[in-house]
């Protein structure tokens, strides 16, 4: 026996066995020779091309490739059999672009390897067609760099955390910018990630690992709500959701936690309950004072008829008089302020200069007090677009909070400055055109867990006081399209800004001329459905010199003046209240008398001064308006200023009447 046969096979044998294992390989197996011709194609790479080898046994390796590769191709080969020494490519797996018969291209895979037999030369090259594969890889990291934009334009902390380590594996820079730290920072053992933005880390870890062994582990956790930590040991609310990553079978292999910033959300939201809450206070307050308006328009009408009625001698009838008159007024602007944020409130803006305003109430609020005031106001201030009284009130009610802050007086410091917002800015405010005020005290402070209570209504710290200032002033201003808001340092003082929206080109308006208290004439019909105004201005109206009728709601009001008209002695003026709560209240009494007389002369008068209707009685067919609770001294001359229009003459005059300034 041969030594071949001992060995088992024979070499006939042994490349029979090869040249099998080559026909039936999977993997496309070409040789090439020493010119660089394909001396042996696979059935695999017949496939693979889509070519017979008849068709390219004999020809040139670059015909298997796309033509821009070809001359690189023909380039190596020749360097390659020339020096006899194979290059770095060499028994290598390279990636290489090749071409089928229909001349699509695909990517393939491919081990190269020298061969010698016979004293002659080869290259031997298995390959793969990796086409799909390079597909997949070319998705894959299409959708990783999808997925890292995305990542990176979230505004919210997102943290992927790997379950079968622990350790957080990335994080997006929402994160690092939200927590204050670097990347390499968030990237690590769990653990040591939550101690940096967690308040309680053990607390959070237990919290958690309770959550995912009750919920389902396929399933989504959100709403939860942290307080967390930054970098530089601020601390803020947040809510936190987490997704779970599944593999191919369902299993959880990671979480997807996404952190988002509850600052601001909360303040917003802090914001809104407490508009709410002024609009809920606002309905109860609008209701008590329009009644409580009601019954000090006959109080004071009393007062002055009393006024008018007692002796000129009777000095200590009419020191009490005085008295009960001026509690009245104080007791008229308790009523002022509730209205102020009661339901459908609107100031009656006009231009009106805040740099007068800020001195005069400013001054008239300190005089005698032991705090002294600092102005730096602009010279150039444009006018402000606001309502003189509802502002002087918002000076007046600081000021005085200011001083009461400072039991052993100091200094008020007011500032007043034109600004033009070109975005939301901090004010959080339209752009435009605004007036800045400041005003700082020296004073005691306000603790930090009463701050953001300020401006609640009936929120007081003080033993008196209605807790109603800070709250009309926060109305007031929100009312004319502004924003106020409070800096304080407990023992440092307290800073309130409020911004008003401005005219800068428009012109302060001036104060109306006073009308003398005199006799009038010319015969009124006043419409109230309370019993005791009614006969209150009808007993002063009467003793003025006026022929006066009053009716209780808005159906009586219309029949009257329509009788009277018929019967040839029309009413000069009609005095009409615009709510009558369970009856017809004045705006629809007067769109009814201007289809009678479509020249009536008619005056609207109501407890809710604030009311948009007082604001703009024009365009309901009034000519002139009057809030309650109204002085006979207003009311006369208001009345004899319409009387005196209507008729083209000057008012009437006569002998001052005895009433007491």
């Amino acid at each position: 026996m041969t030594e071949d046969g001992q060995r088992g096979q024979s070499p006939a044998a042994g490349e029979d066995l090869l040249r099998t294992a080559v026909q039936a390989t999977r993997d496309a197996i070409i040789a090439i020779d020493e010119a660089g011709l394909i001396v042996l194609f696979n059935p695999a790479a017949e496939k693979m091309f889509g070519r017979l080898p008849a068709q390219v046994l004999g020809q040139p390796l670059d015909e298997l490739m796309p033509a821009e590769y070809r001359v690189a191709c023909r380039d190596y080969l020749e360097s390659y059999f020339s020096t006899g020494k194979p290059d770095s490519a060499i028994g290598r797996v390279v990636e290489l672009p090749a071409m089928r018969s229909d001349g699509t291209s695909f990517f393939m895979e491919i081990s190269l390897s020298p061969c010698e037999r016979d004293g002659r030369h080869f290259v031997v090259g298995v390959a793969r067609d990796i086409t799909e594969r390079t597909r997949a890889a070319t998705a894959l990291r299409q959708s990783q760099q999808w997925l890292a934009g995305m990542l990176a334009s979230l505004r919210e902390a997102v943290f992927i955390i790997d379950t079968k380590s622990d350790r957080v594996i990335d994080c997006n820079p929402a994160a690092c910018s939200m927590f204050g730290y670097g990347r390499d920072e968030l990237i690590g053992p769990l653990d040591q990630v939550r101690t940096r933005v967690h308040v309680d880390a053990s607390a959070i870890k237990e919290f958690l690992e309770q959550l995912y062994r009750s919920s389902d582990q396929k399933g989504y956790l959100g709403g939860l709500e942290f307080y967390m930590k930054r970098k530089d040991g601020t601390i803020f609310p947040t809510e936190r959701s987490v997704t779970p990553i599944l593999d191919k079978d369902g299993g959880t292999i990671g979480w997807l936690s996404v952190v988002r910033d509850m600052t601001e959300h909360n303040r917003l939201e802090a914001e809104l309950r407490k508009i709410q809450k002024l609009e809920s206070v606002g309905v109860l307050a609008g209701g008590i004072a329009h009644d409580f308006n009601n019954l000090l328009t006959g109080i004071l009408g009393n007062i002055t008829l009393a006024h008018m009625y007692a002796p000129a001698e009777a000095i200590d009838l009419r020191s009490v008089l005085k008295d009960a008159e001026r509690a009245s007024l104080r007791a008229r602007e308790l009523t002022q302020q509730l209205l102020t944020f009661s339901r459908g409130g609107a100031p009656i803006k006009k231009a009106c200069s805040l740099a007068e305003l800020l001195v005069d109430t400013t001054t008239f609020v300190l005089r005698g007090a032991k705090s002294r005031p600092s102005f730096a106001i602009a010279g150039d201030l444009w006018p402000a677009h606001a309502d003189a009284g509802q502002c002087s009130q918002v000076i007046h009610n600081i000021v005085l909070n200011a001083d009461q802050a400072m039991p052993q007086g100091g200094t008020i410091e007011i500032t007043a400055q034109n600004v033009m917002l070109d975005d939301l800015g901090d004010a959080s405010l339209p752009a435009g055109p605004y007036i800045r005020i400041g005003i700082r005290d020296e004073g005691i402070g306000i603790p930090p867990e009463h701050l953001g209570k300020v401006f609640d209504p009936f929120f007081t710290t003080k033993q008196r006081g209605s807790g109603l200032g800070l709250a009309t002033t926060y109305s007031i201003v929100k009312a004319h399209g502004g924003h106020i808001s409070v800096a304080s340092t407990p023992g440092l003082g307290s800073t309130f800004y409020f911004y008003l929206p401005a005219l800068p080109t428009g012109r302060p308006d001036g104060p109306p001329a006073p009308m003398p208290l005199a006799a009038g004439h010319g015969r009124i019909l006043l419409m109230d459905d309370e019993e005791l105004v009614r006969e209150t201005a009808c007993r002063a109206l009467t003793l003025l010199g006026y022929e006066v009728e009053c009716v209780e709601e808005g159906n009586g009001a219309v029949e009257c003046y329509r009788r009277a008209r018929e019967a040839g002695q029309p009413f000069d003026l009609v005095l009409l209240d615009l709510t009558v709560p369970g009856g017809v209240g004045g705006a629809e009494a007067m769109r009814r008398l201007r289809e009678i007389d479509p020249q009536v002369k008619g005056l609207v008068s109501s407890g809710y001064a604030n009311d948009p209707i007082m604001a703009e009685f024009a365009a309901y067919g009034f000519s002139g308006v009057i809030a309650k609770p109204w002085e006979l001294e207003n009311l006369q001359a208001v009345i004899s200023d319409q009387l005196s229009s209507f008729s083209g003459q000057p008012s009437a005059t006569g002998p001052t009447l005895p009433v007491d300034g």
